[in-house]
């Protein structure tokens, strides 16, 4: 009997080690598809105009990965790792938040509503990177462009935080630019 569980014991932690090294795998593999991304999110549309769709398939790679890692139930420092290396995508995803293509607009958006799900609370760096491109959907008269963006700042806001004085400076700047029917609601 004492031979059957030290047998279960040993398999339990070859397992355990298993799952560890696959992690590890997957992390470095979703460094590479990151660095693919970022590559592809620096080519502009005026050097090449179906540089979108390059840059919307490296994001559904990195999004295939993250949906692979997200079933090895992740801890606490394995999460700050994903969003550590989804970091250097912060500040290039603004472009295909801001397109005008609705559909780049959807999948981006979709995308960061991903990454913060997937890291939590270590989203924080990256949230506030693109926090003014989501706020700025809001005004898109486009309804798929607008509820993206909403959908994006509702997931958001609800799994990491961010710099709320980013978001007073960006409503500072911009209510005298919004119809003032549109603003009063919000000032009464």
């Amino acid at each position: 009997m004492n031979t059957i569980h030290s047998v279960k014991l040993a398999a339990m932690d070859f397992l355990h080690e298993l799952k560890l090294s696959a992690k590890e795998v997957l992390l470095t593999q979703l460094h590479t598809q990151t660095r693919r991304l970022v590559d592809a999110l620096q080519v502009k549309s005026t050097d090449d105009p179906d540089s979108w769709r390059v840059q919307l398939r490296e994001l559904a790679g990195v999004q295939r990965l993250l949906d692979t890692l997200d079933n090895t139930s992740l801890d606490v420092d394995s999460k700050a790792s994903v969003a550590t290396c989804l970091l250097p995508v912060a500040a290039p995803i603004n472009d295909l938040i801001t397109s005008t293509r609705s559909e780049v607009v959807r999948k981006a958006c979709g995308a960061v509503a991903q990454f913060a799900s997937m890291t939590g609370p270590a989203f924080a760096p990256f949230a506030n990177q693109v926090l003014a491109s989501l706020v700025h959907t809001a005004k898109i008269k486009t309804f798929v462009m607008s509820h993206a963006g909403q959908q994006c700042l509702l997931t958001v806001s609800s799994m990491s935080r961010y710099d709320l004085t980013i978001l007073l400076e960006l409503w500072g700047s911009t209510r005298a630019a919004w119809p003032k029917s549109e603003v009063a609601e919000h000032y009464t």
